[in-house]
């Protein structure tokens, strides 16, 4: 009777129609592969334990059938049957024969330090919407294909150029189109944005994004929603404001004015009046009503598990429902125009006040323009 190899995958079963003679063989090839390859590694330790590759060593992997190919680059040695003898030996001569060896380009020295510049490079531009990385969404080592792939977002012949003129024109590059969409889900006020809530839109001189609460991000650090949507240029967490302006990526595109919950601001309130009807919408507990208490109020509230207290002044109160998460959501009146975000409310969503830094308050000490 032939077996059949079951591999399970998450909730789905996958059947894999393979004679269980052969599945063994090839576990038993490739356990003699790994203990060559394990030799061979042996064979490149300093005595402090370090790692050191020659130069003529260019990586290695399992091919299909489960044997060890070797990779030679062509500096270092006389010869590529000099190489390969010296690396068989290494092997061992009980793994000879699941050991293969191919001649490529790049060492494996090359390539791993390659790898380094490239992580160092996009980590230090997470935050720097202008660089050639705020288009990379990810690079990897291929030591079968000998090189390193890079995946740009809506892949084109000018950002090639870019990256080769700014990051690495080295031939051990390639290149391809980014397995991310560069389709991006539309911004609404009132959507999540980190562990908060986007405000409302504005622009700052030439930058155009929306305003959240500022201990919903700091300065230069990047903004997400499932993926990074832009770069905080500002953020104030003290007793004159508590606001940000986030810049959105160029690939987001323009943020709506309409709400989350699908109505359309049309502009801004600055002489708000107590007892109004007012709506707030955020993250955490959608959109919900109220009423206001206070025009003009000064309140003290915790932030960060209570390690900061701050006192904010001419401040709006009201008594619509939120909870944690709803930092920065959009708080608007009857006739769909904005009168400021939710800052802070009572613990665990309980009933009580909740506070609003004002419309005016944050276009003033931001510098921003709600549009």
């Amino acid at each position: 009777m032939i077996g059949v190899l079951t591999v399970s995958i998450a909730a789905a079963v996958l059947i894999i129609h393979v004679p269980k003679a052969a599945y063994d063989k090839r576990i038993l090839t490739e356990q003699q592969s790994i203990a060559a390859y394990e030799n061979v590694l042996h064979s490149f330790s300093t005595p402090g334990s370090d790692v050191r590759y020659p130069d003529h060593y260019a990586g290695a992997y399992i091919d299909t059938s489960g044997k060890l190919v070797i990779l030679i680059a062509p500096s270092g040695y006389s010869g590529f049957g000099e190489a390969s003898s010296a690396f068989r030996e290494f092997a061992g001569a009980e793994n000879t024969k699941v050991v293969l060896f191919r001649e490529v380009l790049h060492s494996y020295s090359v390539l791993l330090a390659l790898m380094e510049q490239f992580n160092d490079a996009f980590l230090s531009n997470l935050s720097n919407p202008d660089s050639i990385w705020s288009h990379v969404t990810g690079f990897a080592l291929h030591e079968d294909l000998n090189c390193i792939s890079v995946e740009i977002l809506d892949i084109d012949d000018s950002k090639i150029e870019r990256f080769k003129a700014e990051a690495s024109a080295s031939a051990a590059v390639e290149f391809k189109n980014s397995r991310r969409s560069s389709v991006a889900e539309s911004l609404h006020p009132g959507m999540m944005a980190n562990t908060g809530s986007i405000g409302f839109r504005a622009r700052m001189g030439e930058f155009y994004g929306f305003v959240t609460a500022g201990h919903n991000t700091s300065t230069d650090s990047s903004v997400y929603r499932r993926e990074r949507i832009g770069t905080c240029v500002t953020a104030i967490v003290d007793s004159t404001l508590d606001g940000a302006f986030v810049r959105t990526d160029e690939w987001i595109g323009e943020i709506e004015n309409t709400t989350h919950m699908g109505r359309l601001l049309s502009g801004i309130n600055t002489n708000p009046i107590q007892g109004a009807t007012v709506f707030k919408e955020g993250r955490a507990t959608g959109l919900t009503i109220g009423n206001i208490i206070s025009t003009n109020a000064t309140h003290q509230y915790r932030l960060y598990n209570g390690a900061v207290t701050i006192t904010r002044t001419n401040i709006l109160v009201a008594d619509y429902r939120s909870a944690a998460n709803d930092s920065g959501g959009v708080v608007y009146d009857a006739n769909n125009l904005v009168l400021g975000i939710h800052l802070a409310g009572p613990p665990r969503g309980l009933p009580g006040e909740r506070l609003v830094e004002k419309v005016c308050t944050l276009q003033n000490v931001l510098g921003v323009t709600f549009y």
